[in-house]
């Protein structure tokens, strides 16, 4: 008699047990995918007008039919901290199907003169709106012509540079950056990086972090010697401007989110929006 009682009870339990579980399967969200902003890539150098791509993950056949995409409004932007510049005033954004994919396509009516270049990026499809953070980071074309100076005429870029070391200091202004100021004292046989990473050193209290990317607007600069600029390996000074560039976009990254987590909680505390139908995201690439 008591075995018969402890199998029904085990066997209530169980039927309980089943109960639990297919009540809990049935509450369970039902997660749908829904289009997304995806990695970019980017096919033009600097001093070119921009060409560039971001991928469509996950576009149904109902989301296509409704696909948009535009940059993200200015609110956004300003969320983020990124200033609207003439760039991207130029920017084109259509959406295009290559190779049985739905692709972003960007180009603009000027060329892109700055390494970085920001991007908040709107697609909406079927109701839903998800905006992303890019860095896009450009580099110089492959092949540069050595500048000619065989008929003693020095190039633009050798004039400044000429006028700079005389004055030995450079105030910067707003909107430059080093890379930009890098290449308007840049002497004759000196790379790139060598001049940026010789005036990183030259200047460690501009820098905000110590990092080249981050160049206090104001500061004034002191211009290294042409000899303390070509002592530093041109290798050495590459892969400086590597790796800073690498902390540069892990620090933006972290902005991104610390600014989507803002505009989560904008959008949430805002009646008349749509929570549920915005997302936000950042992402960065590198060429």
């Amino acid at each position: 008699m008591f075995c018969r009682c402890l199998f029904l009870r085990s066997r209530s339990f169980l039927i309980h047990l089943t109960h639990v579980a297919l009540i809990a399967a049935l509450l369970q969200p039902v997660m749908a995918t829904s289009a997304a902003l995806g990695e970019a890539s980017v096919r033009s150098a600097l001093g070119q007008r921009l060409d560039a791509e971001l991928e469509i993950a996950s576009l149904s056949a109902t989301e296509a039919a409704s696909v948009a995409v535009r940059l993200a409004p200015a609110e956004s932007w300003t969320s983020a901290g990124i200033d609207l510049a003439a760039i991207h005033r130029s920017l084109q954004l259509s959406v295009e199907r290559r190779e049985g994919r739905s692709v972003v396509r960007i180009s603009s009516d000027q060329p892109v003169s700055e390494p970085f270049l920001h991007l908040l990026v709107e697609l909406s499809a079927d109701g839903v709106r998800t905006i992303r953070q890019y860095v896009l980071l450009i580099d110089p074309p492959a092949s540069i012509t050595a500048p000619n100076t065989a008929a003693g005429v020095l190039p633009a870029n050798a004039n400044a540079a000429a006028s700079a070391v005389a004055s030995s200091t450079h105030t910067v202004k707003r909107g430059e950056t080093l890379h930009s100021i890098a290449r308007q004292l840049q002497p004759e046989d000196v790379q790139l990086e060598q001049m940026m990473v010789a005036l990183l050193s030259q200047n460690p209290d501009a820098f905000i972090g110590n990092n080249i990317h981050r160049l206090r607007t104001g500061s004034q600069l002191t211009i290294p010697a042409v000899a303390d600029i070509r002592s530093i390996p041109t290798e050495r000074a590459r892969q400086t401007v590597r790796l800073q560039t690498a902390d540069f976009l892990r620090y933006q990254r972290q902005l991104a989110e610390r600014s989507a987590a803002g505009v989560g909680s904008a959008v949430a505390a805002t009646p008349s929006a749509n929570a549920a139908n915005v997302q936000t995201s950042s992402g960065s690439v590198t060429m």
